[in-house]
């Protein structure tokens, strides 16, 4: 039986971050709203914890300082590098469509828990071993 994937939207998650380049009031909503766990992607994850550090100590966001903030954690490459980064900021279709990719984002953390949650009662319900 072929395994399923995780609920999980990795456009939504790129749009996210995208839009947190462009906008500080985005920025402010997504750190404010957002968890770093509710990211699926390890990369988008690792990003959304830098632009909100930066964030929260009132440095500008932009390709450059989120770069050196990820090199001096070296965590630069294991988020995908320059490259990549430089991907979400052009993942950006439309920036007024925020309140919808972050509602995506939660939506899938929220049925990951959910799945999570299910597997560890259906395993608690089949382990006889405790009482």
């Amino acid at each position: 039986m072929a395994q399923r994937k995780l609920p999980q939207n990795l456009d939504a998650e790129m749009s996210v971050l995208g839009i947190c380049f462009l906008n500080e009031y985005a920025l402010d909503k997504v750190c404010e709203e957002l968890l770093p766990e509710m990211f699926f992607d390890e990369k988008n994850r690792t990003i959304f914890e830098s632009v909100c550090d930066l964030h929260k100590n009132k440095i500008a966001i932009d390709i450059t300082t989120v770069s050196d903030d990820l090199e001096k954690k070296k965590k630069l490459s294991a988020s995908g590098g320059i490259d990549y980064l430089s991907d979400v900021i052009d993942s950006v279709a439309i920036a007024s469509n925020l309140e919808y990719y972050m509602q995506i984002v939660k939506d899938n953390y929220v049925r990951r828990n959910l799945i999570d949650t299910a597997t560890s009662i259906a395993s608690d319900a089949y382990d006889t071993s405790t009482k």
